[in-house]
């Protein structure tokens, strides 16, 4: 038996219309989408927007121990809306499904595992017949995916379980959203604008009352000068934040000085499994992890994951699960984010436990960097070579490359230092920051 992994990044609502994402950003998602195949085994099949380099495949191909020509890697033909993402329309293309029914029956293919569970990955299970890769998929095929991917929809699931989040309003017009911003622009603080459905940090937008004051976890920030001004900036940017009013809008007070946790689960019927946790690195969107977090210690960060979790697993969602949480310069901890998909480090925990082991936490602290460039993936591994990086197999220490640097519009490698503790685990960042020349952490 075997699985059809699909490398789906984001949602057809963020294809056209005031949602629609700018192409530099859909070329990274195309790119970022090739790292599915550090999920796939002998006899999977593995559809990508966009083919992956010869050579990056072939890393991943030794490093997991997979046969030559493994996994099948699909490429659906390009549609009306691009070929940068794998929209709805290209994974319904006749060829395609020809193609697919062909590779189903040889390769007796039994589940799907996408990043994202939409209605047009649905389709494809019912066509093929295929269940889910955790589970069952009755839940996502009730439009589940929306309920527990929700920003809206997180708040409430969190609140109702005692789980701490931060001062915030449900918007469903601009001008519930003006009546609760203002108060707080209008006494010097910030404001985070977060639609309702998107990942990295790309669809917040942080309101600041003044210039010079900055943030991370958003991908604009916006000088609010005045009431005038929110009134404005809210009437023109509505149809953006909303999906054009489908969709309601959360608004929260930002806290400046936080440090950014995240933590995942494998939701089965059975259990919430704890996969990995970490700090986050903001620069000022997603910009890598420290995994395990410099400080293990945090009092209700695992307590209140769980609960989260738990509610996830009591809805009837089973498969993978990121949540997100903030410490704040008083040491609260809050939490702001529940997905229910592949997270940013889902790929990182599958690679360090087929490279140090199942108990990788205990035994050695992991950082990755993204957005990295060099000239090739061989280049790359040339260079880790000659510097001494390259990862060793038996200190279980060195520079992992989970993704390729491959997309026209700007960087999208990615490495991952694995050291004995934090201190080592820099100290080999450094060098590798130093032998592919990239920039620093405050350039």
């Amino acid at each position: 038996m075997s699985q059809m992994i699909i490398g789906n990044q984001l949602t057809e609502e963020t294809a056209e219309g005031a949602a629609a994402l700018p192409v530099e950003y859909r070329q990274f998602l195309s790119v970022i989408s090739h790292r599915m195949l550090w999920f796939a085994r002998n006899g999977d099949i593995v559809v990508l927007p966009t083919r992956p380099a010869d050579d990056f495949v072939g890393y991943v191909r030794r490093l997991m121990g997979l046969s030559d020509g493994e996994p099948r890697i699909v490429i659906p033909p390009p549609a009306r809306q691009g070929q940068e993402l794998l929209y709805d329309d290209r994974l319904a293309d006749a060829k395609f499904l020809t193609e697919m029914g062909t590779l189903v029956r040889q390769r007796a293919t039994d589940r799907v595992f996408p990043f994202y569970l939409d209605n047009a990955v649905l389709r494809l299970a019912r066509e093929f017949g295929l269940g889910g890769s955790a589970g069952g998929l009755a839940f996502l095929a009730e439009r589940g995916s929306e309920i527990v991917n929700s920003k809206a929809v997180f708040r409430a699931i969190a609140a109702g379980n005692g789980v701490p989040i931060p001062d915030g309003l449900v918007c469903t017009s601009r001008v519930d959203a003006e009546a609760f911003a203002w108060p707080l622009l209008a006494k010097g603080r910030s404001v985070i604008v977060k639609q309702d459905l998107h990942g990295g940090g790309y669809g917040n937008e942080l309101l600041v009352p003044a210039e010079g004051v900055t943030g991370v976890g958003a991908s604009a920030t916006i000088v609010i000068p005045g009431q005038s001004a929110l009134a404005g900036h809210l009437s023109q940017a509505w149809d953006r934040y909303s999906y054009g009013g489908a969709r309601p809008v959360v608004v929260e007070h930002y806290i400046h000085g936080c440090e950014q946790l995240y933590i995942e689960f494998l939701v089965t019927d059975a259990a919430a499994l704890l996969l990995d946790y970490g700090q986050v690195r903001m620069k000022p969107i997603l910009n890598g992890l420290v995994i395990p977090p410099p400080v293990r210690d945090l009092p209700g960060f695992l307590t209140g994951a769980r609960k989260l979790a738990e509610a996830q697993r009591m809805l009837g969602y089973r498969g993978y699960a990121g949540i997100d949480a903030i410490v704040t310069p008083g040491g609260d901890i809050l939490f702001n984010e529940l997905n229910g998909r592949v997270a940013g480090s889902t790929h990182l925990d599958v690679l360090a436990r087929r490279m140090v082991g199942e108990d990788y936490l205990e035994r050695r602290v992991l950082i990755s960097r993204n957005r990295c460039s060099w000239p090739s993936f061989t280049a790359a591994e040339a260079i880790l070579a000659e510097h001494g990086l390259a990862f060793d197999a038996r200190a279980l220490t060195g520079v992992l490359l989970p993704g390729d640097d491959d997309a026209p519009g700007g960087p999208t490698g990615q490495i991952l230092v694995v050291g004995t503790d934090i201190a080592e685990a820099q100290e080999l960042e450094d060098r590798a920051v130093a032998a592919f020349g990239l920039p620093g952490d405050g350039d």
